[in-house]
């Protein structure tokens, strides 16, 4: 009889310990942080550790090594952007299709069920950016509100 209540004090203290522990990612409530998911997807930003205020970005990532971004970003409307992209040690980098790289490499993480990706520009680790995976609105998508990049002279300020 001892020996099974020195059993269940040993079980009770492990539960008590697994149960108090923190997830890796400083136990919030995304789970762990995985540095093996996919980009694939379309991402809707949800925050961003800069102080522009009203920036609103949606980033479409194709498995064929495309991506579309709209983003209302310096300007009242969306603008739309299309490129390439590489996606190869956890780092993704870019280039828009009239050839202009993107302006710096993202180091990106997920959290367990790859439905929230975080981005870190390589040379700034205080510029973070947060995505969920999401749909693009139908009004952004029709064209409603969006100017294409052929609209611009090439001086508009692209988010990635």
């Amino acid at each position: 009889m001892k020996y099974i209540k020195s059993i269940l004090v040993v079980l009770a203290c492990g539960l008590a310990l697994v149960g108090c522990s923190k997830s890796s990612n400083g136990g919030g409530d995304d789970g762990d942080i995985s540095y093996g998911g996919s980009v694939i997807g379309t991402w809707h930003m949800v925050s961003w550790s800069n102080v522009e205020t009203g920036a609103d970005i949606y980033l479409a990532i194709e498995e064929d090594g495309s991506f579309t971004l709209y983003q209302r970003y310096t300007e009242p409307f969306y603008q739309k952007f299309e490129g390439t992209y590489s996606y190869n040690d956890s780092v993704l980098s870019g280039s828009y299709d009239d050839g202009v790289a993107w302006a710096d490499s993202y180091n990106v993480s997920f959290n367990a069920d790859n439905t929230k990706m975080t981005m870190v520009r390589a040379s700034d680790q205080n510029d973070i950016s947060v995505y969920e995976k999401s749909t693009i609105p139908d009004e952004i998508l029709s064209g409603m509100i969006v100017r294409s990049s052929i609209d611009f002279d090439g001086d508009s300020v692209r988010f990635l």
